[in-house]
Formats: C-alpha cells, sequence, structure tokens
C-alpha cells in the first residue's frame, strides 16, 4: 500500500510499558492471582487493585476491595497475587460474584499506568482459606 504525500500517515502504538492479563484465576483462600507484564526498560514496581465502581450521593466511585504488589524486571509477566480484604470474602460468599474492574498503580506519585474493565471472578472451593 503506498500512500501519497499530504495523506495521514501510519499510525504506530506507543510501547507498553505495563500490562494487566485479561482473566483473574478463580478465588481461593481469599485471593485470586493476575497476569502483569513489565514494558518498562527500568522494571516495574507498584500495587494492583480489584474493586468495584459504584455510585455514592450521585458520584461515581473506585471502591478496592482487594490489593498485591508486584515488583517486575524489564521485559517479565508472572501473575500477581491479590488478596481480598475479609469483609469481601463475606460479601462474596453470601451474593456470588460481581464484575470487578482492575488498576495498576505505579510510579512516585501513584498514578494509575494501567487499567482493565470488567473481569467477572469464578468461585472456587473454600473463599476464606479455613
Amino acid at each position: 500500500m503506498h500512500f501519497r504525500p499530504g495523506g495521514i500517515g501510519r499510525y504506530v502504538l506507543p510501547p507498553v510499558t505495563l500490562a494487566l492479563g485479561p482473566r483473574a484465576s478463580a478465588v481461593r483462600g481469599g485471593e485470586t492471582t493476575l497476569a502483569v507484564a513489565c514494558g518498562e526498560p527500568s522494571g516495574c514496581r507498584g500495587v494492583l487493585r480489584l474493586g468495584v465502581v459504584g455510585r455514592r450521593d450521585g458520584v461515581k466511585r473506585y471502591r478496592t476491595e482487594a490489593k498485591g504488589s508486584y515488583d517486575l524486571a524489564p521485559g517479565e509477566v508472572k501473575r500477581v497475587r491479590v488478596r481480598f480484604f475479609r469483609k469481601i470474602v463475606e460479601s462474596l460468599r453470601e451474593a456470588g460474584t460481581y464484575p470487578f474492574y482492575v488498576e495498576a498503580v505505579a510510579g512516585p506519585a501513584g498514578k494509575i499506568q494501567a487499567r482493565r474493565g470488567r473481569i467477572v471472578l469464578a468461585l472456587g472451593g473454600r473463599l476464606d482459606g479455613t
């Protein structure tokens, strides 16, 4: 395919600095795992958060319900363990599952580096690890 002068050229995607996998493992023992890949030349370090989006006083808010930290070398792909808060494990047992949203927070300012929307978690075995 040839491009004419003055036309629109090819769009080149920027390099990926941090990527999140499309699925989480089943929730067992109050935790799940998610794949995280690092594309930064200096490595990636931060916190992975699972949460739900809801409304409070008419304002859309993100509520963190599980967290896990990661420290990856450049080019490394790793499954990161994310632990749910105890109250959330109890509500998962009662209500079943609902969609979660994933955010990877990194850097000195706590800036969100990557997001993945609507992951529905599978519930497996014993949720509370007892």
